[in-house]
């Protein structure tokens, strides 16, 4: 029991040192749980023999941590040193479930209204550490018995009473915790969206909206992270231009260099670029990110559909949306590519005709019928080419009016095709309220 010991004299000794930042870091330190970085887990550890709870727990009281004014941290370390004496070392399967009790406990002195603030780092750095056991243990799990996620569903309602913590005490509450709320909220996004339950994200981002935060004071790197999450959310919700915005915000403020990032990004941002009627710079983009590593896959793809809709060439975007349809389907855009992309190809097929036929005032049925026999499909039904019609003028895609006697179609002087992404915009965009604290 002497290490034992020695190591409680260390803690015992944190509460009397003046300085709170060096408390912090202390803390962090001594109950760092990766192995790599902590000695005290290795020490433990070589203990040949289990220590027994009752000795434990007789050790911590002795040593009257915090005066005995914080309780729940006596926990913290009696699941720390049972953490670090009983880690099997080649299996995390095993040793999981000390992990587990360990940042429960962590969570429950971290609620304290007193002291919790000082275990903000260590939260931080035990969840950096946990978390991405827990995936890498529920995705063996799912590849041998296809089941749910129990051990992110445990991180994610432990992560979820720490939020609730500090949402509760917002205005109250000690810089120390309001610095890791950010944090706390990307990781339980990212266990939400992992254990295929997104919409939950909806508190989450309900909540940070109403908190009073500055977005600016955080860094950017987690600002990225939280704007990519609300960006995914959003799409799932199909709001399609403030997604766009927020991934567009994303790909702006991630380093260049960081190549995993922004291919995660662009495998969104450029799909819905080409739904809302945004044409990629495709050139500009392999310039600035793709120096030195080839581009993704995805890349092409989106390439050749970008350029199967802005020629208007149905044949053209329907191969590449075969040849790549489960890509498609698995990044989550197959659909939309599908549904919100057609209007857009038929706009700019007439408006094409339109230019070739030098910009008349009217177009007949007979144009589109033309255009369409070599771009798809023959269309013999009038009715179907005046539907046609009906749908890109009801988007403001084309301005004019139909005279269905006369097979045809009086065009606007002005603006006659408005731009795809202009007339998007002014449909959809939602001018959120509730997300303009992000820029400040």
């Amino acid at each position: 029991m002497d290490l034992v010991n020695q190591y409680l004299a260390e803690i015992a000794a944190v509460a009397r040192i003046p300085n709170q930042q060096h408390q912090i870091s202390k803390l962090t330190t001594l109950l760092n749980v990766n192995p790599q970085e902590n000695p005290y887990i290795v020490q433990l550890n070589s203990i040949n023999f289990q220590l027994e709870d009752a000795q434990l727990s007789k050790a911590v009281d002795s040593h009257r941590l915090f005066n005995d004014e914080w309780l729940a941290f006596n926990e913290v370390v009696l699941s720390f040193i049972k953490l670090s004496n009983q880690l099997n070392p080649w299996s995390s399967l095993e040793s999981f479930d000390l992990y587990g009790t360990f940042i429960n406990d962590l969570s429950v002195a971290f609620n304290n209204n007193k002291n919790g603030y000082l275990l903000s780092s260590l939260v931080r750095d035990s969840i950096s550490v946990i978390l991405p056991l827990a995936r890498s243990l529920d995705a063996q799990l799912y590849a041998k018995e296809h089941c749910s996620s129990p051990r992110l569903t445990f991180l994610a309602s432990i992560l979820l009473k720490m939020f609730n913590n500090i949402r509760s005490q917002i205005n109250d509450v000690n810089e120390n915790k309001r610095t890791i709320f950010l944090f706390i909220s990307i990781k339980l996004c990212s266990v939400y969206f992992q254990i295929g339950n997104p919409l939950l994200c909806r508190n989450i981002f309900s909540n940070m909206n109403n908190a009073n935060l500055t977005f600016s004071s955080f860094s950017k790197n987690e600002q990225v992270q939280y704007r990519y999450y609300l960006a995914k959310f959003y799409l799932i919700k199909q709001q399609i231009i403030d997604s766009y915005d927020h991934f567009l915000w994303c790909m702006l403020n991630c380093p260049s260099t960081s190549t995993s990032n922004i291919n995660r990004i662009l495998n969104y941002l450029l799909p819905l670029s080409l739904i809302i009627g945004k044409v990629p710079n495709f050139q500009y983009i392999s310039q600035v990110y793709y120096q030195h590593t080839p581009p993704p896959p995805f890349f092409n793809i989106y390439m050749r559909l970008s350029a199967a809709i802005k020629s208007g060439n149905f044949l053209l975007f329907n191969d590449v949306v075969v040849e790549n349809y489960q890509y498609l389907q698995d990044a989550n855009v197959l659909l939309l590519l599908i549904n919100k992309s057609k209007v857009i190809i038929l706009r700019n097929l007439i408006k094409l005709a339109w230019i070739r036929l030098g910009r008349p005032s009217s177009l007949d049925y007979e144009v589109v019928r033309i255009s369409m026999k070599f771009s798809v499909q023959e269309l013999d039904d009038d009715s179907i080419i005046e539907n046609l019609f009906i749908s890109i003028i009801d988007q403001n895609l084309l301005k004019g009016k139909i005279f269905p006697r006369v097979r045809k179609v009086a065009l606007s002087k002005t603006a006659t095709f408005p731009k795809v992404d202009e007339a998007n915009i002014a449909r959809f965009w939602n001018n959120k309220n509730s997300d303009r604290w992000m820029q400040k």
